[in-house]
């Protein structure tokens, strides 16, 4: 038997299915799929908000204290695993064999959200940068070749030709790392600059959950009656305010003065774009490739995160380190490196303002004809 026909006998990686017959669901029906997934939603939330609030604590247990954020040989053991279960995921031959190995990739990309600052500038890092960029655009011609010979390909280049997409794919990115970041160095704040508890940090974290509700809520009732662009640049206005108002914050005033109104604001600049982005997508592409970028960007939103939380964390230490201050463990010189991640964050969000406002000109009210300019 030739290789060829050997191939062809093997099960596909997406196979072809005959087509579904829809039909409407019962009201109960919707009722359980949402509640469903708002509750599966809330539990991955929890936990993640569990991590950010332990870690420093979890650092002390650990004798990890004198670098919160930083942990080398977790974050090469990451990196590693992270690259074979990627590769594993680019060699699957099944649907069954993609999953597995996707799951396990997540799983690493936990290890690996952080990196060792202090050493970014050794000559091996340096390399190890050089060659991340050369495969990335390994993959991007190849990627184009197999689209070329109408082969079939895991993200085609043609995907990023739609204007809208690639600036919402952008601002997701950079938003979302802002955030992501917000979130663990205004945790470090409280507890490594003001000496709070971790029980006090995280009720200093409720009127998040409120906030971001209340978006979400506001953001179904509004998408219908109002341009998709100006609902993102509304709420991703908003989203400047978070990291401004810490950035000019003094730690010894109250947590209601500057601190309650950053962290009130700070989820309604992603919620309000990751909701609205997401009905864009499905709205600027055919069926057959909806489903594709919205998987795409979702995983930019992932990948915003470990970014944002990896450049942050080494602003933040480098600031800090080069401090006049002889004791770089001390609330006032940690202070230096949030204040100017805080900075950093500010200019993130602006940047995904102008990227917005340029690449979705042509977007007005999602369900309409006028959404695709």
């Amino acid at each position: 038997m030739s290789a060829t026909a050997a191939d062809e006998e093997e099960e596909p990686l997406l196979p072809q299915l005959a087509p579904m017959e829809y039909k409407t669901n019962s009201t109960g029906q919707a009722i359980v799929v949402m509640a469903c997934t708002t509750c599966a939603t809330a539990i991955g939330s929890f936990l993640g908000a569990l991590v950010i609030v332990a870690l420093p604590t979890m650092a002390k247990d650990l004798g990890l204290e004198d670098n919160v954020l930083f942990c080398r040989p977790i974050f090469l053991l990451g990196c590693l695993l992270q690259s074979l279960f990627s590769l594993a995921c680019g060699l699957s031959h099944t649907g069954t064999q993609l999953i597995v190995y996707r799951a396990f990739s997540g799983a690493a990309t936990s290890l690996s959200v952080t990196g060792d600052a202090l050493k970014i500038k050794s000559a091996t890092n340096i390399c190890l940068l050089i060659a991340s960029f050369a495969l990335i655009l390994s993959f991007v011609y190849w990627v184009g070749r197999q689209e070329r010979q109408n082969r079939p390909t895991l993200i085609p280049n043609s995907l990023w030709s739609n204007k809208a997409f690639s600036s919402i794919c952008i601002s997701v990115i950079l938003l979302w790392g802002a955030f992501t970041a917000f979130e663990q160095i205004i945790n470090l704040f409280f507890q490594e600059v003001q000496g709070l508890s971790a029980l006090d940090t995280a009720l200093r974290f409720l009127p998040t959950c409120l906030a971001g509700g209340i978006t979400n809520v506001a953001m179904g009732l509004l998408v219908h009656r109002f341009p998709a662009k100006w609902i993102i640049l509304a709420t991703t206005g908003i989203s400047c305010v978070p990291p401004l108002l810490m950035a000019v914050a003094d730690p010894h005033r109250s947590y209601w003065v500057l601190a309650f109104p950053a962290v009130a604001l700070s989820p309604i600049g992603v919620d309000g774009l990751f909701t609205v982005a997401n009905l864009v997508v499905v709205s600027v592409f055919p069926g057959d490739t909806q489903a594709l970028a919205g998987g795409v960007f979702n995983t930019m939103a992932r990948i915003g995160s470990s970014l944002g939380l990896a450049v942050v964390a080494l602003v933040a230490d480098q600031v800090t380190a080069h401090t006049s201050l002889e004791d770089k463990r001390s609330p006032e010189a940690l202070m230096e490196g949030y204040r100017a991640v805080f900075w950093l964050m500010v200019a993130l969000t602006a940047v995904s303002l102008v990227v917005s406002h340029v690449g979705l000109k042509q977007i007005g009210i999602v369900g309409r004809s006028e959404v695709l300019g």
